[in-house]
């Protein structure tokens, strides 16, 4: 079995969840153990969800059985142990539960998805999952807050690949994606950096004429901390915001402004502003044609970005 091509499928198909970013973790965790569950019946397994049974001796939040033995009434041969855990402080734990060295019930392959919110946890997870696999086939799916997705296909304890998908809202439904795969696709308008100043920055050197939302996020009073920006904007570049552009809050950056536009309504409705210095042309014209004209930034509050020139760091 190509664990991989399996994470391929879940991206393309992970719009059929109808999830959306009001969805809380339950909902996303009981569409997700559906779609396995449906998957390994479909592939002639029989899925077993919630499996703490005698007969397993390791408990799994969802198990692929093969090999009926009817006259014991048991499945013999465990095909797949899929484990899902959201909180980040239980994720060695829940390795340690998906890798456990069981004699006589060890399963041929294994899946963990994990969820996170800083990408240097990511790294903490993989080299967890190589110090604990045996198995000649795992794979790790770990979600970055609701940005991107990264997948890891280990074989005991090296990394043979890996892949990465991104995340994007589109008409309400979030959907997953392959960047090379819609560069030029709808999907592809948006990209968003999240603890990745890095590749934030590269973005934005090449793309100095496109268009950066910081999304603060909070309430609907906060319509100033949630700006729209020209990606050279000098207040998106000062320098004691080196190392941490991404951090306090992620960056959503389009090269078509009525792209990165339908996003923020999207999330924010009317509570957000454009930059008061670099975007005055289009804050100009929303005021004069549209009836949701976001608020505007009050006086003195410029500084929650910066007043020196752009340039960024090389």
């Amino acid at each position: 079995m190509d664990l991989m091509k399996l994470f391929d499928g879940y991206v393309r198909n992970y719009h059929t969840f109808q999830l959306n970013y009001a969805h809380g973790y339950t909902a996303a965790a009981s569409s997700e153990r559906k779609y396995f569950t449906q998957l390994g019946s479909m592939l002639g397994y029989q899925p077993l969800t919630a499996d703490d049974s005698e007969r397993s001796k390791r408990p799994m939040d969802l198990a692929w059985w093969d090999q009926y033995d009817a006259e014991r009434k048991v499945w013999k041969e465990l095909v797949l142990h899929l484990e899902k855990e959201k909180t980040s402080r239980k994720s060695e734990a829940t390795l340690e539960k998906l890798f456990a060295d069981t004699p006589g019930c060890q399963p041929q392959y294994a899946i963990g998805i994990f969820q996170v919110r800083k990408k240097e946890r990511i790294d903490e997870l993989l080299q967890a999952a190589q110090r604990m696999c045996k198995l000649k086939d795992a794979l790790l799916i770990i979600r970055l807050k609701n940005v991107e997705v990264y997948a890891y296909l280990l074989s005991e304890s090296a990394v043979i690949q890996s892949k990465k998908a991104c995340i994007a809202d589109i008409a309400g439904t979030l959907y997953m994606y392959f960047e090379d795969e819609h560069s030029n696709g709808k999907t592809g308008e948006l990209k968003r950096f999240y603890h990745d100043d890095e590749a934030y920055a590269a973005w934005c050197r090449e793309n100095e004429a496109a268009y950066v939302y910081n999304y603060f996020g909070g309430s609907d009073g906060q319509a100033d901390m949630n700006k729209i920006h020209r990606a050279n904007c000098s207040r998106l570049w000062r320098k004691s915001d080196e190392g941490k552009r991404t951090t306090a809050y992620e960056k959503v950056c389009a090269a078509n402004l009525d792209a990165l536009k339908s996003f923020v309504i999207g999330e924010r409705g009317s509570s957000w502003s454009y930059c008061k210095k670099c975007m005055q042309v289009e804050k100009t014209k929303a005021t004069e044609t549209s009836t949701e004209t976001p608020a505007e930034t009050p006086e003195g509050v410029d500084d929650v970005e910066n007043q020196q020139s752009f340039q960024v760091a090389t």
